[in-house]
């Protein structure tokens, strides 16, 4: 997945109407907010020609290579991520407990 920005952008390799993002890293944090570290490309064909060829977008088009959002529903996503551990963890022999419920009980 990705994202085209098609309004006119200088970015350090020229103007360009097609620059291409894509995510290259994000966090999650426990009070709901998501950090998002981009990579930003002159356009898809550059991209997909290139995966290391990442260009600069001055600050003035307020354009950002980390940006920080507040996700809906965190609960969910925290949950999710500690079952999903919980099943590699029992995979591979261990015995697990969860506190999800308000109380220790083994998974």
């Amino acid at each position: 997945m990705a994202l085209k920005i098609t309004t006119q952008l200088q970015t350090s390799k020229g103007i360009t109407t097609e620059a291409y993002l894509n995510i290259d890293d994000f966090r999650i944090t426990k009070d709901g907010k998501s950090k998002s570290q981009v990579r930003w490309y002159q356009s898809q064909a550059e991209r997909d020609a290139n995966i290391k060829d990442t260009v600069q977008v001055p600050v003035n088009h307020n354009i950002r290579e980390v940006y920080s959002i507040q996700l809906v529903d965190i609960d969910s996503t925290i949950v999710a991520a500690y079952s999903a551990i919980a099943t590699l963890l029992k995979a591979e022999g261990h015995t697990v407990q969860s506190d999800d419920t308000g109380s220790w009980v083994t998974v």
